[in-house]
C-alpha cells in the first residue's frame, strides 16, 4: 500500500494532471472524435476538468 504524504501541495497535483491529459491532447482528442465542430462557446478543456472535477464533491450528481 501506498504511504500519503502528510502535506499535499495542490500546485503539484494540478501540474501532475496537466501533465496527464494536457490541453492541447485534449482539444485535439475532442477534435479527432467529433465533439468539436466549431471552436466557439464550450472549451472541451473546460468541460473536460468539469465534468471530471465535479462528480468528485459533494452529494450524488448526474449529467442530466
Amino acid at each position: 500500500m501506498a504511504l500519503i504524504p502528510g502535506k499535499i501541495n495542490p500546485r503539484e497535483i494540478e501540474k501532475v494532471l496537466n501533465k496527464m491529459f494536457s490541453p492541447e491532447w485534449l482539444r485535439e482528442t475532442a477534435a479527432k472524435v467529433g465533439y468539436v465542430q466549431r471552436n466557439r462557446k464550450i472549451d472541451p478543456v473546460t468541460f473536460f476538468w468539469v465534468l471530471v472535477l465535479g462528480f468528485g464533491v459533494g452529494l450524488q450528481r448526474t449529467i442530466a
